[in-house]
């Protein structure tokens, strides 16, 4: 039996976290689809948290449940429970204290194998990190040099970070985001559709910060607001005033703080979920979106057109209203009035999202060289 030892992100309601972290998320799930793996989880509490500073993850509580993770990863090594033949996983590469493990390790004269899931990073030009570069990047190739290896969702982001000199092209590992659709079915959130019709409706659930773009999307539900076509901006968390004000004179409907449950019922009912984002390695919108049978359409740019398999109908000219409102009208006249289905696999996700179910096994046969 191989041993994985497990670093994952705080779970917050309202993030990806909330499904994919911690023992019984999507990656702990993946790992029992694997077979001989035993997995440790290294956190303090299984909780879902709220964000009460920062967009991402919480400024303080990260801190907090990434100092304990690493407190508790430093008393095994200085008891012997981490060896050399020890494989760890951090799920993300950002992780405050990191500095302490490999020094403990020099002191130990241990060099067990650590990866790390890069999501971002200020080698993305549109992440928010990007701005902290100066600081940030010294320590981002610090961290890239001692670690073994460092997870991808994308070859564009693997590309960034060979740039960005953070770490070596044989050291970065592209192996997909981590989805497991029968996980949101399990939670309950994935209802059986079969009773649902998809309204004439559009859905945008990215994040109201200026690397996903919401005003273009305004842009393009105030461009089409005599169509008959309803357009919702859906959030897990309250909306700033000032995008409410936006989305009101684009007539966009808010429905903010949002529970998963309720955001995936928007999902399978709608016949189009809408992105324009400027960064997006994989995203959890389009995948979440898959997973609930419903079409998504982004920009042709970035990492959307591998994910879409460049089928032209579900990929639109950056920065296009006028071609981005003809998608928009052509998917939803098409999809507007079939049947949620059940839950069983949608044949959406199957032809884009199947990939994304192995990732976890290819992340595991590249930590144990299977």
């Amino acid at each position: 039996m191989m041993k994985l030892v497990y670093l994952p992100v705080e779970r917050y309601r309202n993030r990806w976290t909330e499904y994919v972290s911690g023992p019984n998320g999507m990656f702990a799930d993946g790992i029992k689809g694997v077979g001989d793996v035993q997995l440790l989880t290294i956190q303090p509490n299984n909780d879902l948290h709220e964000i009460r500073m920062g967009a991402v993850l919480d400024v303080t509580f990260r801190a907090q449940f990434s100092f304990w993770q690493v407190e508790k990863l430093l008393q095994m090594i200085y008891s012997g429970e981490v060896t050399d033949k020890s494989v760890i996983y951090i799920e993300d590469f950002w992780l405050p204290g990191f500095e302490m493990i490999p020094y403990a390790c020099h002191i130990k004269g241990i060099r067990p194998k650590v990866y790390a899931f890069c999501h971002a990073q200020s080698v993305d030009p549109h992440d928010f990190t990007h701005r902290m570069r100066s600081w940030m990047r010294p320590m981002e190739i610090g961290w890239g040099n001692w670690l073994t290896g460092i997870f991808v969702a994308a070859e564009e982001l693997k590309a960034m970070l060979v740039a960005g000199n953070v770490a070596r092209p044989e050291k970065i590992h592209v192996c997909g985001t981590v989805m497991r659709r029968q996980v949101l079915v399990d939670l309950g959130w994935m209802k059986d559709g079969g009773k649902l019709t998809r309204t004439k409706s559009v859905i945008f659930a990215s994040r109201p910060d200026p690397e996903k773009d919401p005003q273009f999307f305004f842009a393009v539900a105030s461009k089409m607001r005599d169509s008959g076509i309803g357009f919702k901006y859906l959030s897990g968390r309250p909306l700033p005033k000032d995008i409410i004000g936006q989305a009101s004179a684009a007539k966009v409907a808010v429905y903010d703080n949002l529970s998963k449950e309720r955001y995936f019922h928007h999902l399978q009912t709608a016949s189009l979920a809408f992105n324009c984002a400027k960064q997006d390695f994989i995203g959890y919108c389009q995948l979440d979106a898959l997973a609930a049978g419903c079409p998504v359409l982004c920009p042709d740019y970035l990492t959307f057109p591998t994910l879409l398999k460049r089928e032209s109908c579900y990929l639109y000219a950056p920065g296009d209203v006028a071609d981005a409102c003809k998608h928009v009208t052509d998917i939803v006249n098409a999809t507007a009035g079939t049947s949620a289905g059940n839950e069983s696999m949608p044949a959406l996700y199957h032809r884009f999202a199947l990939h994304y179910e192995f990732s976890v096994e290819r992340m595991v046969s590249t930590m144990f060289e299977m």
